[in-house]
């Protein structure tokens, strides 16, 4: 700034040292020549800031900024704590809502793939879901295995329900020969199969227990065999024929017998049990005569 105002009075002093002796040599008045020296040395100012328009701008924008005031800033100090809090509050809050989307994934997750668990104190106990369904028995399967029960020759219906089993004989021969024109078994063969030795005893003890553990799915098997004017019949329920046979498990002799080999069966049941003074054990506690 100094500098452009000694340029500006350096030219004017030469304007007007040029102008004076200018007027001395052409007698102008005094005043014209103060008039005519200011009208010049405004047009040089004019001048110069056409040529360097931005000059002062330029000038102020390099003076440094005054600085803040203690006030302001102490002002300024609390708001920018404050910002700094609630990026803080605000980051800790997405963090925490991470947490919880992590933890209900997961939750899920075991939920799909582990047992329930059920904490008791320090415990953890591990409860299992029951997702299984009660089984059913399957009718074809029942009528099948029917077929080589002993005494089937004679055998008029088998009633197969969701979990029992009805077995009913025919009444007389007459009635068979009916049902079965074409058979060529006689009168005496019929009454010579049911009245020898205790025929009927085991075909009530024996097939209604074998049917139990042929079918894991049945508890309960109910027969009906008339003869000579009498009528057997037997309502077998599995809880009592476990009872009955030393609290045996018809499903796991059913689950050891895959191929058939019935060695369990012989073992708990068939040699055991299915002898003369077994079965009128099993008849006085089972079976009506009526």
């Amino acid at each position: 700034m100094i500098a452009f105002l000694g340029a500006i009075v350096t030219i004017a002093f030469i304007v007007y040292l040029v102008l004076a002796i200018r007027s001395k040599k052409k007698g102008l008045p005094k005043a014209k020549q103060q008039f005519l020296i200011m009208w010049i040395l405004l047009g040089g100012v004019i001048l110069l800031t056409i040529i360097d328009p931005n000059k002062g701008q330029t000038m102020r924008s390099a003076q440094p900024e005054p600085a803040a005031t203690s006030q302001e800033v102490a002002e300024a100090e609390p708001a920018q704590a404050a910002t700094s809090t609630d990026t803080a509050q605000a980051s800790e809050t997405k963090k925490q809502n991470d947490d919880q989307q992590v933890a209900s994934s997961t939750t899920k997750t075991e939920t799909a793939s582990e047992p329930v668990k059920a904490t008791e104190d320090k415990e953890t106990i591990y409860v299992e879901s029951d997702t299984t369904t009660a089984q059913e028995l399957d009718k074809e399967a029942v009528l099948t295995y029917t077929g080589i029960l002993r005494g089937s020759t004679f055998i008029k219906d088998v009633n197969v329900g969701k979990n029992d089993i009805s077995i009913t004989f025919f009444s007389n021969f007459k009635q068979y020969k009916v049902a079965n024109p074409q058979s060529e078994v006689r009168n005496n063969d019929y009454q010579d199969y049911f009245s020898t030795g205790d025929e009927i005893n085991k075909i009530l003890m024996e097939e209604s227990t074998r049917l139990l553990k042929e079918f894991p799915a049945a508890n309960e098997i109910k027969m009906t065999l008339p003869f000579d004017g009498d009528t057997y019949s037997i309502d077998l329920q599995e809880d009592a024929a476990k009872q009955f046979y030393g609290g045996v498990d018809f499903d796991t002799l059913k689950a050891s017998d895959p191929t058939g080999g019935n060695a369990e069966w012989r073992v708990q049941i068939s040699n055991k049990y299915f002898n003369e003074s077994e079965r009128q054990r099993f008849v006085s506690q089972f079976v009506k005569v009526q």
